[in-house]
């Protein structure tokens, strides 16, 4: 173990703040990104390339560090003196109080934000896949669903791509 490592925080910082390891912002979906030898030689990659890079790095050192598939993006999750805390290694290693972050955005946790993301995300995927089995499973669950949850999914055009906003 290298002698500035002795915590998943410390790990962290000594990959990420660092910058022996950084996000590739300048082309983040090069499919070289899910590359891991390329990723080494390289030293960048993109948040699941770069959190595959921690978590192994931890693991040789006896560290716990646990991938999270995060909406849109991917963090680790590591336990900290101060609680729960999630690690961004595509933005130099930032920390994200869990409990903060739960403070700032209760949404992230009610079931109602979990069932309006999986019901919009069965709709996206309808219609970008364009099968008729999806959009009936959509049109189904559509039918069945307070409405409440699509009246609040209407109600947020900005995350839904024109396509979408003509099928609701």
């Amino acid at each position: 173990a290298h002698p500035e490592v002795g915590t998943a925080r410390e790990l962290a910082d000594w990959l990420f703040k660092s910058e022996r390891f950084s996000g590739n912002h300048s082309v983040p979906f090069d499919p070289r990104n899910s590359d891991l030898t390329w990723s080494l030689d390289e030293g960048k990659s993109n948040p699941l390339g770069l959190s595959l890079i921690y978590i192994l790095v931890a693991q040789r050192l006896g560290l716990t560090v646990y991938g999270v598939n995060y909406p849109g993006h991917f963090l680790c999750l590591i336990d900290s003196p101060d609680g729960p805390t999630l690690i961004d290694a595509f933005h130099k290693g930032r920390p994200i109080m869990v409990k903060q972050l739960l403070k700032e955005h209760p949404e992230l946790s009610s079931s109602t934000s979990l069932f309006m993301r999986l019901a919009s995300l069965l709709v996206i995927s309808s219609v970008v896949a364009s099968s008729m089995q999806r959009r009936a499973k959509a049109f189904e669950l559509h039918m069945t669903s307070p409405p409440t949850v699509w009246w609040r999914l209407r109600r947020r055009p900005n995350h839904c791509s024109r396509d979408v906003k003509e099928a609701l």
